[in-house]
Order: C-alpha cells, then sequence, then structure tokens
C-alpha cells in the first residue's frame, strides 16, 4: 500500500516530508485475525505528549474493514492510510496542536482542526488519483458525498489553509506545482499571485 501511495504525487510528497523528519513513523497493519477479534475498524495513532520538536508515532492501521470498497466505491483503505499519514507528518515536525475546537464555526464538519487538514490531504491525495468521488466535505458521516470545488474550500477555510502552508512551506512548494484536479493549495498560491481573483 506504501509503494501505492508513493506513486501518487500527493502521496510521494507526504511521504517525502516524513522521510525527511528526524522522527520515526511505524505502521503496524492489524491481521484479519485482530480485527476480527476486536470487532471493530481501527485505524489509530498513538504519539508522545506533542512536542515542538516532533514525536515518534506509531499507525495501528486495518486494511481489511474498508478493502471491499476498492471493488464496491467508498471510502478506500489507502485514502484512511494516507489521512493517518498526514497527522503523523504533523506529529513527526512538531506542528500537531493539541485536540481542540475548530476556529470559527467550522465544528459541524470537523471535530478539530488537525482532523480537517487530514481531510483536505486525503481529498488532495483521491482527487489526485483520479477518484474524486471519493472526497469529503466533512469528518464524519460515514460514506464520502463528495468535497466541492477547490475555489470553494479555500475561500471558506482560508485561515486553516494558511496555517497549514504556514507550517510546511517546503510541502505547499510542491502541493502548489501540482496541476490538474481538486487543490486549495494550488488555489492559493494562484490567489495570492494575483492569478486569480478571490
Amino acid at each position: 500500500m506504501m509503494r501505492d501511495i508513493d506513486r501518487n504525487p500527493v502521496g510521494s510528497i507526504l511521504i517525502d516530508g516524513i522521510n525527511r523528519s528526524s522522527r520515526t513513523v511505524r505502521i503496524i497493519p492489524l491481521t484479519w485475525k485482530e480485527q476480527t477479534v476486536l470487532k471493530r475498524y481501527l485505524c489509530a495513532r498513538v504519539v508522545g505528549t506533542l512536542s515542538f520538536r516532533g514525536n515518534d508515532s506509531v499507525i495501528w492501521f486495518d486494511p481489511w474493514t474498508f478493502m471491499p470498497n476498492l471493488v464496491t466505491g467508498g471510502t478506500s483503505p489507502y485514502q484512511i492510510l494516507v489521512h493517518e499519514l498526514q497527522h503523523s507528518y504533523r506529529d513527526a515536525v512538531g506542528k500537531a496542536l493539541p485536540v481542540g475546537p475548530m476556529p470559527r464555526v467550522l465544528t459541524s464538519a470537523f471535530p478539530n482542526i488537525e482532523e480537517f487538514f487530514s481531510v483536505m490531504i486525503e481529498n488532495m491525495y483521491v482527487s489526485a488519483d483520479g477518484k474524486p468521488h471519493l472526497m469529503r466535505s466533512n469528518y464524519l458521516g460515514g460514506n464520502p458525498t463528495g468535497a466541492p470545488a477547490d475555489t470553494i474550500w479555500y475561500k471558506q477555510y482560508i485561515n486553516e489553509i494558511d496555517l497549514w502552508c504556514g507550517d510546511h512551506p517546503d510541502l505547499t512548494v510542491q502541493l502548489q506545482r501540482l496541476p490538474g484536479w481538486w487543490n486549495p493549495i494550488r488555489v492559493r498560491w494562484a490567489i495570492l499571485n494575483g492569478l486569480v481573483t478571490p
């Protein structure tokens, strides 16, 4: 799965960011037997105390529950893993924020800003993979509902996207250059450079 994610331009940039950090991200896939015993979907990330110096993290990952969706449609195990990798990247570089409510009035769509960040990167990943129908417009809600146009998403979440880009200028430069699909970071670049009217 990691090789497949690395073949996606968004996945490759994210993996490269993790690899360039001084921290370790471990992925421990649950076996089918472990998943059956747990009797619930699990994709959890474990980190130490959040630190500006960064943290190692472990992703306990269940690839089985959503594997049938590769055939039937719906959230894929790949986008779930990308979602968790984005969390781990922010952990690794010491930018993860303590879990708390979203700033402003966005709590109905996302429980906190870190989930917003991961859904945004997950949406960019599935769009670059040619599956924009898997994008999500919010954190909860079961099946993906499809996200609004990237220009609308950027205007709606301008402060949050500016914060992510400010935290990760090296990834931002790479992501804003990717053409052809849903990419609010590219929209941000175009607006800041006067190429698109805000």
